[in-house]
C-alpha cells in the first residue's frame, strides 16, 4: 500500500495543498487503465482517510535509572549478574559488591559494644542509691507544691467569685421604688399646678369657715401637750433608772427587791403611757379623717385644703404607727423587768456575785429600755410639733385667704398655683435627685466590688509567689535527681552512638547487592567488575509500554488533540501498522524562540499488547486521523470537473463521439489526493477516467471546466 500512495503522490504532486502532509488511503489497490490517452480506474467500495503526519522516534514509557547508594560507593563491583537486552524483574539483583572489608569493619564494633555494656552496668548499679535518695527529696518538694496550688486554687476561687460579684446586676429595687414614688409626686404636683390654676381662672367671694381649722388647731394643741408630760415622764425614768444603776453599783452585795420593784413600776408607768399616746394618736387619726371627711365633701373648700387634710392623715397615721411601735417596746421593757426581777431574786440565793452582777446587767437594760422610751416619745413630740405648726399655719393662711377681698382671693389662688409651681420644683429636684442616687449607689456598688476584686487579685498574686518559691525548690530537687538518674548518661550516650553505628554498618552491608527498582529489560548497563560504583550503573526500561515522540508544524497544532487516533509504522516494521493514541501535547514550542518554523511536541502510545518487532529507538511514521469514512466510493481529485451547467462530474468511457459520458455526483470528504463521491449513476465497476483534462481538445464536451 506504501508504493501506491508514492505513486499517487507522484502523479498528483501539483494537487498537494500546504499546511501539512495530507495522503490517501485506500485499503486495497485499484486497478488503472487508459482510454484515449486518459488513466482509468474501476469504481469500488473502498475506505477514505485524512492524516496528518509527522516522524519521531520510537521511546519507553518507563525508564529507570539504576544508581548505587552513597553509603557503599567506596566497595568495588565484585560480581555482575545482568547484561544489555537481559529481562528483570524489581527485586532482581543486578550486581554484587565486594563488602569484605566492611564485615571487618562489624565484627570490631560489635566488640567494643559488648565491652561499653558491661561498663554500664556497673555504673547503673552505683548510681541506684543516689537516684533514691533524691526521688525522696522530689517527693516532699511535691507534697509542698501541692498544698501550695491548692492554696492558689481557693484563692483563685474567691478572686472568680468576686469577679462574678461584680457581673451580678445592682439591686435597685429599693432606689427604683423611690424614682418611683417621685415619678408620681412628680406627676401629682403636675396635675396639682393645672388643678391651682384653674382655681384661679374661677376664685369668687366666698365665706370663710374657720371651725376646721380651730379644731385642727386645738387637737394638735393637746396632743402637743401630752407628748410634752411624756416626755417629761420617761426622761424622769431615764433619770431613775440611772440613779438605780449608780446606787446598785455602789451598794453592798445583799439583794435589793426595792430596785427591782422600780424598775417595774417605771417599766409600768412607762407603758402606760405608750399605751395613752397609742390611743390619742388614734383619736388624731379619727379627728383627721373627719376633717378631712368634712373638707373633702364641702363644694366650698379649695382642693389644696382638701390636700392637706390628706396629707394630716397620713401623718396622724405615721405617728400611730410610731406609737404603737413604742407601746410594744415599753410592754416588752416591762415584761423584762418583771423577768429579771424574778430571775435575780431566784439567782441571788444561788450565788450572790451572780446575782448582783444579774442585777447590775437588769438595770442597765432598765436604763437601756427607758432611753429607748424616751426617744420614741421625743419622735413622738416632733410628729405632734410638727402637726401643731401646721395647724396653726394652716389656719392663717386661710384666715388671710377668706377675709381678703375678692382681688385678695384672686391673688391667694395666684400663690396657690405659685407654691404648686414651687412643688412642681422641688418634686423634679427630688425625682433627678432620686436619679442622681441610684446612679451613686451604682457607682458606689461597683467600687465595692472593685476593691473586693482588688483584694482577691493581692491574695491570689501572693499565693502564686508562693508557688514560683516551692516551683524552685521543686526544680532544684528534679535537677538533683535528673543528675542521679542521668549520671551514666555518658555510657548509655556511648552505647546508643556505637548502636547506631553498628546499624548503619549492617544497613551498609544490606546495600551491597544492587537490586532493581523497577520491571523491564536492561538497555544500558554501565557496572563493570573492579570498578567503584558510582553514577548510573544500569538502565531498565519498559519494552511493552512504548509511545513514538515526533513533531508537529505550528499550523497543523490546532487539528490535533489529546485522545484522537493515530498510525503508526516503521521503516523495520514494512507494511505494519499499529493502532495508537495522541496521549499527549507540549504546552511549549520545542524550537528556539523567534524561529520561523515553529514545532510542538507531540506523544502517541501504542495500544496495549506487546510489539516484539518495534525496538525502542526506532524512527517511526504517526499518522494522525483527522477524518475517515468507511465502504464509500472514492476518486482521484483529477477525476472530477465541471460540465457547462456548473454541475460536479466524472467521466466514465462510452460509445459516443465524444467517447464519454458524464454522471453528476455529490462531493463529500476528501484528502490531498481524492475526494468522496456519491451519486445514482455511480455502481461497483463502473470505469471513470481519472484525467479527463488530458483527453484531446475535441473529445472534451463544450463548457467542461477542468478541476
Amino acid at each position: 500500500m506504501k508504493s501506491f500512495k508514492r505513486v499517487v503522490v507522484i502523479l498528483l504532486a501539483v494537487a498537494v495543498i500546504g499546511g501539512g502532509v495530507y495522503v490517501w488511503a485506500n485499503d486495497d489497490s485499484q486497478p488503472v487503465s487508459f482510454v484515449s490517452n486518459s488513466p482509468t480506474m474501476k469504481l469500488e467500495k473502498t475506505d477514505l482517510k485524512s492524516y496528518i503526519s509527522a516522524t519521531g522516534a520510537v521511546e519507553s514509557a518507563s525508564s529507570t535509572n539504576i544508581y548505587p547508594p552513597y553509603s557503599v560507593q567506596t566497595y568495588p563491583i565484585m560480581e555482575v549478574l545482568v547484561d544489555t537486552g537481559d529481562a528483570v524483574k524489581k527485586g532482581d539483583v543486578l550486581a554484587r559488591l565486594d563488602m569484605s572489608r566492611l564485615r571487618d569493619e562489624i565484627d570490631s564494633a560489635e566488640l567494643s559494644l559488648r565491652d561499653t555494656q558491661a561498663a554500664a552496668a556497673e555504673a547503673q548499679r552505683a548510681n541506684a542509691n543516689a537516684v533514691e535518695t533524691a526521688e525522696t527529696a522530689l517527693t516532699t518538694s511535691r507534697l509542698s507544691l501541692e498544698q501550695q496550688m491548692t492554696a492558689t486554687a481557693n484563692a483563685e476561687k474567691d478572686l472568680r467569685d468576686a469577679e462574678a460579684d461584680l457581673e451580678e446586676p445592682f439591686d435597685s429595687y429599693t432606689y427604683d421604688k423611690v424614682i418611683d414614688d417621685a415619678l408620681v409626686s412628680l406627676q401629682r404636683a403636675e396635675t396639682d399646678l393645672e388643678t391651682a390654676r384653674k382655681d384661679l381662672a374661677k376664685a369668687s367671694e366666698e365665706e370663710f369657715n374657720d371651725f376646721q381649722f380651730q379644731t385642727a388647731l386645738r387637737d394638735a394643741e393637746i396632743r402637743l401637750t401630752r407628748v410634752e408630760t411624756d416626755i417629761a415622764e420617761a426622761q424622769n425614768d431615764v433619770d431613775e433608772a440611772q440613779r438605780d444603776l449608780d446606787e446598785e453599783l455602789a451598794d453592798t452585795e445583799t439583794f435589793d427587791a426595792y430596785t427591782y420593784q422600780n424598775m417595774i413600776t417605771d417599766a409600768k408607768k412607762a407603758h402606760d403611757r405608750a399605751k395613752t399616746a397609742t390611743k390619742d394618736a388614734k383619736e388624731a387619726i379619727d379627728e383627721a379623717e373627719d376633717y378631712y371627711n368634712e373638707l373633702f365633701y364641702s363644694d366650698t373648700v379649695p382642693d389644696a385644703a382638701v390636700l392637706e387634710a390628706e396629707k394630716l392623715v397620713s401623718e396622724a397615721e405615721a405617728a400611730h404607727e410610731r406609737a404603737k411601735k413604742a407601746e410594744e417596746d415599753a410592754k416588752l421593757a416591762y415584761d423584762r423587768a418583771v423577768k429579771d426581777r424574778d430571775k435575780a431574786e431566784e439567782d441571788f440565793n444561788k450565788n450572790i456575785e451572780d446575782v448582783k452582777s444579774d442585777t447590775v446587767e437588769a438595770l442597765e437594760r432598765a436604763v437601756r429600755n427607758a432611753t429607748i422610751a424616751l426617744n420614741n416619745v421625743k419622735g413622738t413630740y416632733d410628729d405632734a410639733q410638727r402637726a401643731y405648726d401646721d395647724a396653726a399655719k394652716k389656719l392663717a393662711d386661710a384666715t388671710k385667704d377668706f377675709n381678703d377681698t375678692v382681688e385678695d382671693a384672686v391673688e391667694a389662688a395666684q400663690k396657690v398655683v405659685t407654691r404648686a409651681e414651687n412643688t412642681l420644683a422641688d418634686t423634679r429636684r427630688a425625682y433627678e435627685k432620686a436619679l442622681s442616687d441610684k446612679e451613686h449607689a451604682i457607682e458606689d456598688y461597683i467600687e465595692a466590688n472593685e476593691d473586693a476584686i482588688e483584694r482577691a487579685e493581692r491574695t491570689y498574686n501572693d499565693t502564686q509567689e508562693r508557688i514560683k518559691t516551692v516551683q524552685n525548690e521543686l526544680s532544684a530537687a528534679q535537677i538533683r535527681l535528673n543528675q542521679a538518674v542521668n549520671a551514666p548518661d555518658n555510657t548509655e550516650t556511648s552505647i546508643e552512638i556505637q548502636q547506631i553505628r553498628l546499624k548503619e554498618l549492617y544497613d551498609n552491608l544490606a546495600e551491597g547487592e544492587i537490586i532493581a527498582t523497577a520491571d523491564g529489560v536492561i538497555t544500558e548497563r554501565i557496572a563493570q567488575v573492579g570498578a567503584l560504583p558510582s553514577g548510573i550503573l544500569f538502565v531498565i526500561e519498559d519494552t511493552d509500554d512504548l509511545h513514538v515522540t515526533a513533531n508537529i508544524k505550528e499550523y497543523s497544532l490546532s487539528q490535533v488533540s489529546v485522545g484522537q487516533r493515530a498510525v503508526i509504522s516503521t521503516d523495520a516494521t514494512g507494511d505494519t501498522e499499529y493502532e495508537a493514541v495522541v496521549d499527549y501535547i507540549s504546552p511549549k514550542a520545542v524550537t528556539p524562540a523567534g524561529s520561523t518554523s515553529v514545532e510542538f511536541e507531540i506523544q502517541a502510545s501504542f495500544d496495549a499488547g506487546a510489539n516484539p518487532a518495534v525496538r525502542i529507538g526506532m524512527n517511526a511514521f504517526v499518522d494522525i486521523v483527522l477524518d475517515s469514512r468507511e465502504g464509500i466510493y472514492a476518486v482521484a481529485l483529477s477525476a472530477i470537473v465541471t460540465d457547462e451547467n456548473g454541475s460536479r462530474v466524472v467521466y466514465t468511457p462510452a460509445e459516443n463521439a465524444e467517447g464519454m459520458t458524464a454522471i453528476p455526483v455529490t462531493e463529500g470528504m476528501r484528502n490531498a489526493s481524492h475526494r468522496e463521491i456519491s451519486g445514482e449513476g455511480l455502481s461497483d465497476g463502473l470505469e471513470i477516467i481519472l484525467q479527463p483534462e488530458a483527453l484531446p481538445t475535441g473529445n472534451m464536451p463544450m463548457g467542461v471546466m477542468i478541476g
